[in-house]
């Protein structure tokens, strides 16, 4: 197919037995043709097309079609692979690392303050438990279900966030609510352990929230994902994750249906936040009313123990995780 002024694989879509395919001097711009690819090629020949000036091209090729050995006329080798692979679809650890380098750095940047967030070499520090999982398993009511109930021993630790405030949302007493510009400037002093990004929104745990714990000699709780997660671990070792699911897959799609549904609704008019209040609302009391049914505060209560030198171990379950029913 070469020499054909061809400027679309479209027509290549619905073609699934392609191993080896010619296409160099031909049209193709837009690189994101090889997407219309679904063959386990083996060898592929773009050469003089426009789209191999394209950044990063050969790791799109690569990434696009993972079977592929030869490219333009040359066999593909580990590190070519390994580049593509790290540049489109990196390991978790690693997204990890790079936000907490990233972090870590905006923190060296800025002039050291000596204030209540410092801690001596021979100090403990307070143990921080974040209930992490999927999308949609109300992992924030849970984790304030666990602190209303348990007060006296645990603090709820509250993200920054430059999403919507709802008035009477429930949701609301774990965030504290600033807007991109108060975010963006706290990011640029280096105040965050870490930040996500979750649906256009910006997330991120100050490091003030450690320093209420150490002062109130109490054990800290909240939620983040797992990318999140990790990357507040390599900064902060005192970290306890707890992963948690739903009782069963359906649950969880209804959940993640309800989520993505009510998303779409508040990009689509704002005069539906104040019904997305209430509705939200409702949602969440009848999670604590599931979280309840379970006892799930004892099991963890029970196996929790403070003392003022945080010297004391969190025990939890041996799996590691806990399932809303």
């Amino acid at each position: 197919m070469c020499h054909n002024n061809i400027s679309s694989l479209k027509f290549l879509r619905d073609v699934h037995c392609l191993r080896l395919i010619d296409l160099k001097d031909n049209a193709i711009e837009d690189l994101m043709e090889v997407f219309h690819l679904d063959s386990l090629i083996y060898e592929i020949d773009l050469r003089n097309n426009p789209c191999t000036k394209w950044p990063n091209y050969k790791e799109i090729v690569l990434f696009s079609i993972p079977s592929a050995v030869f490219v333009d006329g040359s066999e593909v080798t580990e590190s070519e692979m390994v580049s593509a692979t790290i540049t489109f679809n990196p390991p978790i650890n690693l997204l990890a690392s790079r936000g907490a380098t990233q972090l870590t750095l905006l923190e060296q940047l800025n002039v050291p303050k000596i204030d209540d967030s410092m801690t001596s070499y021979d100090e403990n520090s307070p143990p921080l438990i974040i209930l992490s999982g999927p999308l949609a398993v109300k992992k924030l009511a849970l984790g304030r279900h666990l602190f209303l109930k348990n007060s006296d021993k645990i603090k709820y630790c509250r993200s920054h966030t430059t999403r919507k405030n709802f008035t009477n949302n429930i949701e609301n007493d774990g965030f504290y609510f600033v807007n991109h510009e108060e975010f963006h400037e706290m990011a640029r002093n280096g105040e965050f352990l870490t930040i996500e990004e979750i649906l256009g929104d910006s997330y991120g745990l100050h490091v003030s929230e450690l320093v209420k714990l150490k002062k109130e000699k109490k054990i800290g709780i909240t939620q983040l994902d797992l990318l999140a997660t990790i990357q507040i671990k390599i900064r902060y070792p005192q970290v306890k994750l707890i992963l948690v699911f739903t009782k069963n897959e359906e649950m969880h799609r209804q959940w993640i249906e309800d989520k993505l549904r009510i998303f779409r609704w508040i990009k689509n008019s704002s005069k539906n936040l104040w019904a997305l209040s209430i509705h939200r609302e409702y949602n969440i009391n009848n999670v604590d009313s599931m979280v309840n049914k379970m006892n799930i505060v004892s099991t963890i209560s029970n196996r929790v123990d403070v003392s003022s030198s945080y010297s004391s171990e969190i025990q939890y379950s041996n799996s590691k995780r806990f399932v809303h029913r």
